[in-house]
């Protein structure tokens, strides 16, 4: 219901009591209350809670296991990290929280494995390992596509920054080995759930591989069967993307605002995609809800 209302510009219902009521953020912070759409949610800043990493590392499943069920190499999600893509590259120890900071900021989200590419048509990550980076923005007045390109830019800062604390280390080096000079795919996810460019690259990407596989079992041409995976890797990711940004306008009316004496957890589903898939794979059964088996009247 949140997301829906979002979606078509609705107030939400879930936000109506707590209208006009001030959100709880640290001292220093601009100070916002709470709106009947979530849009003060959004973008309060220095909120507590680990609301947006939730959101961040929800989109980040989703696009692994999109990834991974495509049979593609990659990298990156829970158990499966980057952190050592460029650890070798570092010949000194970090003992500052600023060095940290420095090495933090230089860990992708993602690998993605694209030297092996199956055939045509051609794709932007054919031929290359790429690293990618998700961000989400809900800065008002900026676009994702500006977000994407600031990502590139501060990748490589850091990397020139890392290299400056020891002339032995190759950071840079190393970055300049991935993808094409470098160039992550950065994919940014805006509050409203506007994708950035590179989205599309994956996607693409994604596709095309599960199409090889599917015409090897059933009469379809590449074309027809990467149509077919678009429209199906397209509509999980957006659901996913608005479900997000729900779950975490409905968490922060939680934790912000102390007008309950019941904090129970917001009654939102868990995003793990079982219910878009089926709605996909099952459009008949849509009339009588995501779980339901039987036949169509």
């Amino acid at each position: 219901m949140t997301a829906l209302g979002r979606k078509l510009g609705l107030p939400i219902p879930q936000l109506l009591s707590a209208v006009g009521v001030p959100l709880s953020n640290n001292p220093n912070s601009a100070k916002k209350v709470g709106d009947a759409y979530g849009h003060a949610y959004t973008t309060v800043t220095g909120a507590k809670g680990d609301h947006v990493r939730t959101l961040h590392d929800a989109i980040l499943a989703q696009l692994c296991e999109t990834v991974g069920s495509a049979g593609i190499h990659f990298k990156g999600g829970y158990g499966n990290t980057c952190k050592n893509i460029f650890a070798h590259c570092i010949h000194h120890n970090l003992v500052s929280d600023d060095d940290e900071r420095h090495l933090q900021g230089i860990i992708p989200d993602m690998m993605v494995d694209g030297s092996q590419p199956p055939g045509e048509p051609g794709n932007y990550l054919d031929n290359c390992r790429h690293l990618v980076e998700l961000k989400t923005l809900s800065q008002r007045g900026v676009l994702v596509d500006d977000r994407a390109q600031r990502i590139q830019r501060d990748v490589e800062q850091h990397a020139k920054d890392l290299d400056a604390r020891d002339p032995r280390n190759t950071v840079y080096t190393e970055l300049m080995s991935y993808g094409i000079r470098g160039q992550y795919v950065a994919l940014v996810v805006g509050r409203f759930g506007e994708f950035s460019k590179d989205f599309i690259k994956l996607r693409d990407f994604v596709a095309r591989q599960k199409a090889y596989a599917y015409v090897e079992h059933f009469n379809s041409s590449i074309t027809g069967a990467m149509s077919m995976f678009k429209l199906s890797i397209t509509s999980r990711w957006a659901l996913m993307a608005a479900r997000g940004w729900a779950r975490l306008i409905l968490d922060r009316r939680r934790d912000l605002i102390n007008d309950r004496p019941n904090r129970a957890a917001a009654a939102e589903p868990p995003l793990d995609g079982a219910q878009e898939r089926y709605h996909f794979d099952n459009p008949r059964n849509h009339t009588r809800g995501a779980f339901y088996h039987g036949e169509v009247a």
